[in-house]
């Protein structure tokens, strides 16, 4: 399989820099919390619904020592080309927010993690200590992948997502007047916005936990009967509306 790569929407290629190998990528993260321990009782008792765990990944460059196109034009030649290209790469990863870093395997739909660099770091030197060998190290707090592009405007009688792992991170828009519930059967989770003083349309940030009329926060008029607020399970969800319209811009989730 030919697997392309960008960090922040740059093709790595495009600077002279080569992704050796992945590690984690393709992983499960686990769940977080433990079960209970019953006195006298062999093993634990399940615990139901727990919440999945951040992971860890790692990415090796090869960075070359000239530039995209292997020639070497740089005023103080491959040396010049190598310290050029080592500093964008550090550059890609020198932010305070996180880094979007997106997989595309050839024939297949483009899929985006967004990470936090933990340690960029020289390893290894090759072809006669003329090129370097990079390993990175990522922490996902969303440890899934998001397939693009975004679905927008998806709504009842049926969501559908085609990943293998929850959406906990929708962005719902709730129009019209009173109390507005969006009920989602499949994953048992419902949450409403009471518009009954009147206003413009809602527009819910699962992810971010914020709700907000134009640019006011209105995180007051939710009601929901999950800590969750709403999620989307793998495969179809069943969902209703009472009370006014609610639109749903998701991505599909992968592990």
């Amino acid at each position: 399989m030919n697997t392309l790569w960008r960090i922040k929407g740059d093709d790595v290629r495009t600077l002279a820099i080569n992704v050796l190998d992945a590690r984690g990528w393709d992983s499960y993260a686990g769940k977080r919390g433990g079960d209970y321990v019953v006195p006298f009782r062999h093993g634990e008792r399940f615990i139901s619904g727990k919440s999945y765990a951040t992971k860890h990944l790692g990415l090796r460059f090869l960075v070359m020592d000239t530039d995209d196109t292997g020639a070497v034009v740089h005023a103080q030649g491959r040396p010049g080309h190598l310290r050029e290209n080592l500093d964008l790469l550090m550059g890609l990863f020198t932010s305070h927010q996180q880094i979007s870093v997106e997989r595309e395997i050839t024939g297949m739909p483009v899929r985006e993690a967004l990470v936090e660099a933990d340690q960029v770091v020289v390893v290894d030197t090759v072809g006669g200590d003329s090129l370097r060998v990079v390993e990175a190290t990522f922490k996902l707090a969303t440890p899934f992948w998001r397939e693009l592009p975004e679905v927008t405007g998806a709504g009842p009688p049926t969501l559908t997502n085609d990943g293998n792992a929850p959406i906990g991170d929708a962005v719902l828009t709730y129009a019209g007047a009173g109390v507005i519930r969006l009920t989602n059967s499949t994953s048992g989770t419902w949450l409403e916005v009471d518009l009954t003083g009147g206003g413009s349309n809602v527009e819910v940030d699962v992810g971010l936990r914020r709700a907000l009329q134009g640019s006011t926060r209105v995180d007051g008029l939710l009601n929901m009967n999950t800590g969750r607020w709403m999620e989307f399970l793998p495969g179809a969800n069943s969902l209703a509306v009472t009370g006014g319209t609610v639109t749903v811009d998701y991505y599909h989730k992968w592990h």
